[in-house]
């Protein structure tokens, strides 16, 4: 009888370590799973050291490629122009024929129509296309990756990591967010959830930091009924010819 609960441990403790559908399935509509409240999407807002980049048309073509800064006659300003303005810690940003303009906390179609108005003051017909140069969002131990697509998702974003989904811990994914007044926001998201979905967590925003564990059951890497058999099997099996012997 003792030998006999010893292998009924034994099979309980692997059995708690196995990777089920229900660490792993995404979405799921459970009373027990973390609950997150729908928010309005907003758009994000310039913060100091990012970079923007922009476009200049008219018909005067000579004079737009100058506030445009592309043919390098704004002093030092050509290598800027391909890789985007900064913004400044007391939130402006100089430009080229231009001079400072403060763009720290609007969007970036707030700041194109800022600067789209001060270039009309000099070229009237102007057009101008404004965008963040700095967007983009990281992943610690796998790179950092380009928003290619306006409204990205958190899972478009985590699909950078296919192939190593059994092994993620979808419960505890930490996200490393900075605010409008230059502090950081660290939140844990489960990603489990369905009401993730049209929550603040549910778009990538620039300079997003995500932080992805290895679950503490992947050693097992046990998936399924057969999987856990075959891992079950082989204790086991040694045991009982010990227990033989």
């Amino acid at each position: 009888m003792k030998n006999l609960w010893s292998i009924v441990c034994l099979i309980g403790f692997i059995s708690t370590s196995c990777i089920t559908n229900r660490d792993t399935v995404l979405l799921q509509n459970k009373g027990d799973v973390s609950r997150y409240t729908n928010v309005d999407y907003e758009y994000y807002r310039l913060q100091p050291n990012d970079r923007i980049v922009y476009t200049v048309f008219s018909t005067d073509i000579e004079t737009a490629h100058l506030f445009s800064g592309v043919n390098g006659s704004a002093q030092g300003q050509s290598v800027d122009a391909l890789s985007g303005y900064r913004i400044y810690p007391d939130g402006n940003v100089v430009l080229p024929f231009i001079g400072e303009l403060k763009l720290v906390n609007l969007t970036c179609k707030d700041a194109e129509a800022i600067l789209r108005n001060k270039i009309r003051e000099s070229l009237p017909d102007a057009e101008v296309r404004l965008a963040l140069a700095t967007e983009c969002y990281y992943i610690v131990g796998i790179g950092r990756f380009e928003i290619d697509k306006e409204r990205m998702t958190i899972f478009q974003a985590l699909s950078a990591i296919s192939g190593k989904e059994k092994t993620l811990d979808k419960k505890h994914i930490r996200l490393l967010r900075r605010q409008a007044d230059g502090s950081y926001l660290v939140k844990t998201i489960d990603l489990r959830s369905e009401s993730i979905i049209n929550s603040e967590y549910y778009y990538v925003k620039p300079n997003d930091v995500y932080y992805i564990p290895t679950s503490d059951k992947a050693f097992y890497n046990i998936t399924s009924f057969s999987g856990f058999l075959g891992f079950v099997m082989v204790p086991v099996s040694f045991l009982l010819l010990i227990l033989n012997l």
